[in-house]
């Protein structure tokens, strides 16, 4: 008919239900992306550099010249790199030297490139899956939401949830080289904190019976006499303090029973240094080291029937 609408035609682009959304604002980004934007970003803002440069020179004016500047780890104490330039970090590393380097060479290609999958064969190896306090409880899910989204929780951990690989199977032929994997060791040690990982509690004895309470004493009830004799020594040091003159001139307060019981009840976070030492004991880096070396040898293999 003459006086019907003309129709409209529209065209709609839809994505499947398990498709990742590559322009969404809160899709997380791989390490390689991130870098190839700098790379595109140092090609584009010396573009108008006549002779044109390469994008790997470009790449390299921007860090030195824009980045780097803006970014040290001098200036930013409590960033991974300040963390890593510790002393008590390098002193962990340098003490299990020996044992890394043996591990990273068992694992490694022959050019000295340690590939992901292998990186994670090397945790299986050394025991890092074991509950504590033989291992760290580390599985290979949460070791690669450390390393690739930069945290884990464990609430986040069952069924239905993705990991990193569901996003990009080709992860696990992502290589490391030695710095990259002291780094990466690092980087596990700051989020699983293995010195406040509780140890495991003591399985039942053989049948199910309990232990009789004249060899094993309750737990409960020696830690709460532990902690009556702990308050009772320090309200003693509290009632000499209170009665010893102060020594800060223009403080007439003196001191309390609950104010010494709270200095003493607040312990120190342990620094980096202090949980690398943890891993590096639960970990059998040797073992698994001497393992991957035999299989590098070869075994011979059983003629077929």
């Amino acid at each position: 008919a003459a006086g019907a609408p003309a129709a409209i035609t529209t065209t709609t682009t839809t994505t499947a239900p398990d498709d990742v959304d590559m322009y969404s604002t809160t899709r997380p980004i791989l390490f390689r992306e991130f870098v190839e934007g700098i790379a595109r970003i140092a090609v584009f803002a010396f573009s108008g550099v006549i002779p044109r440069l390469a994008p790997a020179e470009a790449f390299k004016r921007l860090m030195s010249g824009t980045i780097s500047p803006n970014h040290s780890p001098a200036a930013d104490p409590g960033s991974f790199e300040g963390l890593v330039a510790e002393s008590a970090t390098r002193a962990a590393f340098d003490k299990a030297a020996p044992q890394l380097r043996a591990a990273f060479k068992a694992f490694a290609t022959s050019n000295g490139r340690l590939y992901l999958r292998d990186f994670l064969r090397l945790l299986s190896a050394a025991g890092a899956k074991a509950p504590p306090p033989v291992g760290l409880g580390l599985s290979h899910n949460a070791a690669l939401k450390v390393l690739v989204v930069g945290s884990f929780d464990e609430t986040e951990e069952g069924a239905g949830n993705t990991t990193p690989l569901d996003m990009d199977a080709s992860l696990l032929d992502t290589d490391m080289l030695w710095s990259e994997f002291l780094g990466a060791l690092g980087h596990l040690a700051l989020s699983i904190k293995p010195a406040d990982i509780p140890d495991a509690a003591p399985e039942p004895a053989e049948g199910g019976e309990a232990t009789d309470s004249a060899a094993s004493p309750n737990t409960d009830t020696v830690e709460v006499e532990a902690k009556e004799r702990e308050v009772e020594k320090v309200e003693v040091e509290a009632t000499r303090t209170a009665s010893a003159p102060s020594a800060q001139i223009g403080d007439e307060r003196p001191a309390t029973a609950a104010s010494v019981i709270t200095d003493a009840t607040e312990p120190e976070p342990v620094s980096l240094g202090g949980h690398l030492e943890v891993m590096f004991k639960r970990l059998k880096l040797s073992e698994a080291a001497k393992s991957q070396s035999s299989r590098k040898r070869g075994v011979p293999r059983r003629p077929r029937a």
